[in-house]
């Protein structure tokens, strides 16, 4: 109701609220309505933002009560010579609205031209070009989103087809994907298709690189060296099915990204991507959900020992043979450190892992922890069941400054595996 009467007294003739305006348990019709996503809010004339509302359910014209700091009185000489007085206030983050919790807002943020955004302290109007807090309530900082460094070119409404950007694009991805991760949706299989509206947008500006399950083409290989968040923070794998382990729609928590100086500068990867392709779950959808994926590399792989326990990487060769479960890897002869995707391996014992080499930084080795996997896919022809199938459980570095064992890994030979 409350959206009704912001309607009416702007004096707008429609409204659309997702809501009402797609039918909430009609996978089909979901599908076809996340495809007209970036369409509808680019051309809407104004979105209204329900930014303090907890479900949909609530309303948001409620009074509003700004915070106001506390100030501090101090003497102050004018230039006339008069003894007045300054107020100095300490700056004050605005309080969080419930919206900046949720991956499917994320959308109607950057894609709508104008925002009405009732939040939990006052009422605001954005555009393209400015933010102002309506009646003057006091300006609080903005709480650390991502959402304040993502008003760039590439969200404009009228951009065209294949515009010549400048190089900064994927630094806008990468901002984006890390503030849309730190977002949760309700249902794990909407990972990808809460998505869907910004990829579109940024489809636009590469025409020609194909996307695949969260990741762009043109990026590979070094978009695959995301991570959970640094490993401050685990959260359970989302099933297999929903997105193949490679990509960060896999996990179901923030990701961290440290490939897109590379990509920009254009710095070679230790590996080759020889195909990655994915199968939609709607043949229509090609931004949204994901069935199933498959990533081949040729890559040098290299054995080694992970202990869960300490988050360490040995080589294999330098643990005596026994129980591996129970072992505990000596600082001695620890070669890196893995940052583990999700939960489900904290709870492992000892064992062996196979280090996907991917980059070299000069002071450490780069990429992937695998461990071998089965593959469902039952019309796997002959060809692809000869190379090893393997699935991705987490992001590794190891130095090379004071590990000559290390050092010399570059120059193995790489062989062809897929993950899936």
């Amino acid at each position: 109701m409350d959206a009704l009467r912001v309607t009416r007294t702007l004096g707008l003739r429609y409204l659309w609220a997702d809501a009402f305006c797609i039918i909430q348990d009609s996978k089909d019709d979901k599908a076809r309505e996340i495809k007209q996503i970036r369409r509808i809010f680019h051309n809407a004339y104004l979105t209204i933002v329900a930014a303090s509302a907890d479900t949909v359910y609530d309303g948001f014209l409620h009074e509003r009560c700004p915070p106001e700091p506390p100030a501090t009185m101090l003497p102050f000489r004018c230039p006339e010579g008069v003894l007045g007085t300054m107020q100095l206030q300490m700056s004050q983050h605005a309080p969080a609205n419930p919206i900046d919790e949720r991956a499917w807002c994320l959308e109607e943020h950057v894609l709508s031209p104008r925002r009405l955004i009732y939040s939990s302290h006052t009422l605001q109007y954005e555009c393209q070009t400015m933010h102002v807090n309506v009646n003057g309530a006091p300006n609080l900082v903005s709480p650390d989103n991502g959402i304040p460094y993502l008003r760039y070119h590439i969200f404009l409404s009228k951009i065209p087809l294949g515009s010549n950007l400048p190089k900064d694009n994927n630094m806008i991805w990468d901002i984006t994907l890390v503030a849309y991760t730190r977002r949760t949706v309700t249902w794990a299989r909407d990972r990808l298709n809460a998505l869907a509206g910004i990829v579109e947008q940024f489809k636009r500006v590469w025409p020609n690189s194909k996307y695949i399950a969260g990741l762009w083409e043109h990026q590979l290989p070094g978009c695959l060296l995301w991570n959970n968040h640094g490993g401050s923070q685990c959260h359970d794998r989302l099933a297999l099915n929903l997105a193949p382990s490679w990509s960060w729609a896999s996990t179901n928590g923030k990701v961290s990204t440290n490939y897109l100086d590379d990509v920009n500068e254009g710095i070679i990867f230790n590996c080759d991507t020889i195909e990655c392709n994915v199968v939609p779950a709607h043949p229509g959808n090609p931004y949204g959900s994901v069935e199933r994926g498959s990533l081949v590399l040729d890559i040098i792989l290299h054995s080694a020992l992970w202990d869960p326990k300490l988050g360490a990487l040995s080589n294999v060769a330098d643990i005596p043979t026994g129980d591996l479960g129970t072992l505990r890897i000596p600082s001695s002869d620890k070669i890196g450190e893995m940052i583990p995707d999700t939960l489900e391996t904290k709870s492992w014992k000892t064992c062996e892992v196979q280090l996907a080499l991917m980059r070299n930084t000069g002071y450490s080795l780069q990429g992937l922890v695998l461990v071998p996997a089965t593959r469902s896919d039952p019309n796997t022809s002959a060809e692809q069941n000869a190379i090893p199938a393997y699935r991705r459980i987490g992001y590794f570095s190891a130095r090379t400054h004071d590990k000559p064992e290390v050092k010399a890994w570059p120059s193995f030979t790489p062989q062809r595996v897929e993950i899936i």
